[in-house]
């Protein structure tokens, strides 16, 4: 009844969870016989009270005892109950009783520690956070241990200890990223609270206000790997670029480390299996980078993020938990700021200018259009001045923002170049150099057996883009099959997918492209497949991808389809946010792919998006596209920028 009363919860629904809390509330634990359940009991009670954020209540149910004195009395009785000593070490990975007796007691008292903490009652919670910290067993429970750290670190502040604050958080994120996914043992976890990203946040503001802005880039970054990482922590198929059989063994070596982690409450063995869990991690990095960026947080620091810049760029980083406010950072080679900025209804604010984008031929976006430049560029503008790029790192519902778009007496694109980022730390895998044996492989409208899904202005797209390379391959059709895909994707330095692509909000690992369906594969290019691909690209482009406006879940880090080709070794991405008309695609695709001939793949999609921008005007017709990751290299001839913008 507990579960599925925080099952309501959980799916926004609180009020379905009131007679589970009443009928738990009723069961009788007051006798000799069944006191024994009595904690349990209230602790479910207060869970449930907890979830729905009414701490006055969870704290009545939790102090709420049947028969004060009986559940001590039954707890002795385990601890010389013979029996116990043969199955604990089977079921909780220990010998000891008196841990599991630790770990049953120690959640229903978190949950008051928590609730004096949320309701005002700072001193008596700092003595039971104090009093748990002083408990040597506490640090062998992940789960618990970080979760008293980070409260410990929010009573510092509250007291007006800034400094404590960020100690308390640092040990809280040191904790977190010391495994590569979340406790899920049951019996270790309180899954309503356990909300990594909110540390994350609370170090990222609390740096902020101590102007330690380089600290706080460092930290926002280690909060998005680690949403990644919590995201992916189950995925088991990632190729390796490099000493693929060691890296193998690597991952099957974690993976049981891991689950001795899990499963071991000691702390002796714990802190053993700890140190060894980190050593296969090392190891894994020395074999495959990219691949330890997937399972562990690897992240770069703010030096190292700026010295990947080139003198005439500003990289942009937006980080957000909750509703009140947003941090951006604007990094240059030479500075790293930090800016607190109004987050109040972005979500919606975004939603809206999207949907009015859709609303075609009507100008209602242009509203939306200067409210957002208002508030997410508008407070950057002297660090983005005169810069000719911007690389843009966005978070949350920001990643269904086509910031191009956004103006004030211009558009973005009109002043500067623009990409994206997954997350500043992608920086270290880009640019890497490619040596594929062809040039340019075309897929178009895949046959999928389903004439409403038919893109006949794709298919025009495909040839019409192919008719300007040399040594083009257009696969068209039945032939544009997930097995060909598979088998010839790795030999090309551009790839252009003129086909649906479906970007899952809710479960970003259910991503897919739609390919030809054959005896060998179906029609599903899942992001799961994505990465294990072997790419040798240059660029790829997802010209008729979408990615669909939902709600994005904690903790953010999108895993789409973009991150997926990313890892699988193209250096960048070029995809939609919405379905486009196929007319304006045509001449925006044809004529990047035309300027590429001579330019940056930056510089190629400005121009061909200000050229759209002349002939159709409204957004919907070439705002879509977006550039992720790509290099920023200079023309051989580079004339003055701003002249070359006035010339287009």
């Amino acid at each position: 009844m507990g579960h599925l009363a925080l099952a309501h919860i959980g799916q926004g629904h609180p009020e379905l969870s009131e007679s589970y809390a009443r009928r738990i509330a009723a069961i009788e634990t007051g006798t000799f016989r069944t006191s024994v359940h009595d904690l349990k009991r209230r602790a479910m009670v207060a869970k449930i009270y907890f979830a729905r954020k009414d701490y006055v209540r969870a704290l009545q149910a939790i102090r709420n005892e049947s028969s004060p004195g009986l559940f001590s009395l039954i707890k002795a009785a385990n601890i010389f109950n013979p029996v116990n000593y043969i199955f604990t070490p089977f079921i909780y990975g220990t010998i000891s009783i008196l841990d599991v007796v630790y770990i049953r007691e120690f959640e229903p008292r978190f949950i008051e520690y928590r609730c004096l903490l949320e309701t005002g009652e700072l001193k008596e919670a700092k003595q039971g956070y104090d009093e748990a910290l002083a408990e040597p067993r506490l640090s062998g429970f992940g789960q618990m241990y970080y979760l008293v750290l980070y409260d410990r670190g929010r009573i510092a502040l509250l007291e007006g200890d800034a400094e404590a604050a960020v100690d308390y958080f640092k040990r809280a994120i040191s904790v977190i990223e010391s495994q590569r996914s979340s406790i899920t043992l049951e019996r270790f976890k309180i899954g309503f609270v356990g909300d990594k990203q909110a540390i994350y946040h609370a170090m990222v503001e609390t740096l902020a206000k101590l102007e330690r802005p380089e600290d706080a880039l460092e930290y926002a970054e280690r909060g998005k790997a680690r949403a990644l990482v919590d995201l992916l922590a189950s995925q088991k198929d990632f190729r390796s670029n490099t000493q693929a059989a060691r890296t193998r063994e690597l991952l099957n070596e974690l993976n049981e480390l891991e689950r001795k982690s899990l499963a071991s409450t000691n702390n002796k063995v714990k802190g053993g299996t700890v140190r060894s869990t980190n050593s296969t991690i090392n190891a894994i990095k020395a074999a495959d980078a990219e691949l330890a960026s997937l399972i562990s947080v690897s992240t770069l620091s703010s030096r190292q993020i700026q010295s990947k810049l080139k003198p005439n760029e500003t990289l942009l980083e937006y980080f957000y938990h909750g509703e009140e406010y947003l941090f951006a950072f604007a990094v240059t080679t030479d500075s790293v700021k930090v800016f607190k900025l109004d987050g109040k209804g972005l979500k919606e604010d975004v939603r809206e200018f999207r949907r009015a984008i859709n609303s075609y031929p009507g100008d209602s976006w242009k509203m939306g259009s200067e409210a957002l430049h208002k508030r997410l560029i508008a407070p950057l503008d002297a660090t983005i001045k005169n810069k000719k790029h911007l690389t843009i790192v966005p978070h949350g519902v920001l990643h269904y923002l086509p910031f191009n778009a956004l103006r004030k007496d211009r558009f973005l694109i009109e002043m500067h170049t623009v990409r994206l980022l997954p997350s500043a730390s992608t920086l270290q895998f880009l640019n890497k150099k490619t040596h594929p044996s062809n040039n340019l492989l075309v897929f178009g409208n895949p046959d999928l057996n389903n004439p409403d899904m038919d893109l006949s202005g794709a298919e025009e797209e495909a040839r019409a883009i192919a008719n300007n390379w040399e040594d083009a391959k257009v696969i068209l059709r039945k032939n544009a099959s997930e097995t060909l895909f598979k088998k010839a994707s790795g030999a090309f330095r551009y790839i252009h997918l003129a086909s649906h692509g479906e970007f899952n909000p809710d479960v970003p690992q259910n991503s897919r492209m739609l390919l030809s369906p054959d005896v060998s594969n179906d029609d599903n290019l899942t992001l799961s497949e994505i990465y294990a691909l072997r790419l040798n690209a240059e660029m790829v482009t997802l010209s008729a991808c979408q990615t669909g406006l939902g709600d994005v879940k904690n903790g953010d880090d999108v895993v789409g389809l973009n991150r997926g080709f990313l890892y699988a070794g193209a250096n960048s991405i070029v995809a939609s946010l919405w379905s486009v008309p196929d007319e304006s695609t045509r001449v925006l695709m044809t004529t990047f792919y035309s300027n590429l001939n001579s330019m940056d793949k930056r510089d190629a999609m400005q121009k061909a998006q200000l050229l759209a921008l002349k002939k159709y005007k409204h957004p919907i017709s070439w705002a879509a596209f977006q550039m992720t990751g790509g290099s920023v290299s200079a023309a051989k001839h580079e004339e003055d920028y701003f002249s070359r913008l006035e010339s287009v």
